[in-house]
């Protein structure tokens, strides 16, 4: 391809070098550490400020031409093309060489809410994983990209979106539209926004899990019942974020032209988000529910929908995981003793005593709240098999984490998986989620 080809089409962009219009290109990059010759080079304003030579050592390693803002310093005579937008130019760049692949899918754009703690129970990853269900129930064939990662064609990348750049992203969905995709569900993040410039999104505001539920609404441990203008809907999920994500992704849905025949056989496939008060069912008399929550504020917001849930006690199984701050334990620990009964346990304590970890998160509360185990699947155990009819367990922390660090190493760790055992140990041997 020449350099006038791409250019051309790229918004207020101009050669300033006469003839480099007829240069051929192969490839481009904004990381001067890749440019091999023939490719064309990007010159990222934030990268500049890090390195203000980077341009110099794109032309060194035989860069075609150089892509960049008017004030960015090259060699004397080096094809040079200007823009307004570096950024904006690097993706439209991105999506031509691609094929445009984002213009030939249904896009759905959920705007993303600040993260709570360690940004991992994120209210848009939630609408995000539901909107996904019911449009492939519907018949569409899903990518699911957002802060959790992203996932194409049976394809898992553990990267969140904002963390890919133009070219992996228009890439990603390139490989998509390849094996047959029709729609995505995309997090936009202000990265994700810049990464896919022009495109068309089905796009509509999303609450909070603080909003109020409209007056009707039923929310049991076994599910909910959601009033809505054509009728109740009945869902498999728990809790009031739950119930407010799936308000706003039905909003998505309806946008999308799904009907309520498509939604109705959407639901009655519906699983819970992994993280996100996801249920363990063995036919047992009271609820157990695995959850991501690890900061303060995260389980705050579990324990308060586990007390709407509960007609008999909330029983907790957590941990002060090493990421946390002293002062982040500290509080961790006060918010946990809302619960009626806490057994704190190891989560990721990496190379720190998890007896430490656990002195710290419960030097602020009452002594009587807290049951010390630091094997975790102990723990697990331990609170299934006090827990009696109508108490709701919760085991917060990993949710869809499946390894856990100690001692230097990384170990396989599924709370659902070890809850099921649990469960079954106490003579609770009924369907579970796992079949």
């Amino acid at each position: 391809m020449l350099l006038a080809a791409l250019t051309d089409k790229l918004t207020n962009a101009r050669i300033t070098t006469r003839g480099a219009g007829a240069c051929p290109f192969e490839g481009m990059t904004p990381d001067a550490r890749q440019v091999t010759p023939g490719m064309v080079f990007f010159a990222l304003p934030d990268a500049l400020r890090g390195n203000p030579y980077q341009a110099f050592a794109a032309a060194e390693r035989g860069a075609a031409a150089v892509i960049c803002e008017a004030s960015t310093a090259l060699p004397p005579r080096f094809p040079r093309v200007e823009v307004a937008d570096v950024r904006t130019a690097y993706a439209e760049a991105a999506s031509l060489l691609h094929g445009q692949p984002a213009g030939r899918l249904a896009l759905f754009g959920i705007l993303s809410s600040p993260p709570p703690g360690d940004g991992t129970r994120r209210h848009a990853s939630n609408v995000i994983a539901i909107l996904a269900q019911l449009l492939r129930a519907a018949g569409h064939e899903v990518a699911q990209l957002d802060e959790l990662g992203c996932t194409s064609g049976g394809r898992v990348m553990p990267r969140p979106v904002s963390g890919l750049d133009a070219m992996e992203l228009h890439g990603l969905l390139a490989q998509h539209v390849k094996a047959g995709g029709t729609a995505a569900v995309v997090e936009l993040t202000e990265a994700t926004s810049v990464n896919l410039p022009g495109v068309v999104w089905v796009k509509r505001s999303v609450g909070t899990a603080q909003e109020p539920l409209p007056d009707g609404t039923v929310l049991t441990w076994r599910g909910l019942r959601l009033p809505q203008d054509d009728g109740s809907l009945l869902a498999p999920l728990a809790g009031r974020g739950n119930a407010i994500a799936l308000r706003d992704a039905l909003g998505y849905a309806r946008a999308a032209g799904l009907s309520r025949a498509q939604i109705l056989a959407g639901i009655a496939r519906l699983r819970t988000t992994p993280g996100f008060m996801e249920p363990v069912h063995a036919g047992q008399p009271f609820a157990v529910f695995v959850d991501a929550a690890r900061s303060a504020a995260e389980l705050a917001e579990v324990l308060a929908d586990a007390r709407t849930l509960a007609r008999g006690r909330v029983i907790l199984v957590t941990g002060a995981p090493a990421e946390l701050s002293t002062a982040g334990r500290v509080e961790l620990g006060r918010t946990a003793a809302a619960a009626d009964r806490v057994f704190v346990t190891a989560d990721n304590p990496r190379l720190a005593s998890v007896s430490a970890l656990s002195a710290q998160m419960t030097s602020a509360a009452p002594a009587s709240r807290f049951v010390f185990e630091p094997d975790r699947t102990r723990a697990i155990r331990s609170a299934v098999r006090v827990a009696g009819p109508d108490d709701i367990v919760v085991i917060a922390g990993k949710g869809h984490r499946r390894s856990q660090e100690i001692g230097g190493s990384v170990l396989p760790c599924d709370d659902r998986r070890t809850a099921s055992a649990a469960l079954a140990a106490c003579g609770h041997r009924g369907a579970t989620d796992d079949e």
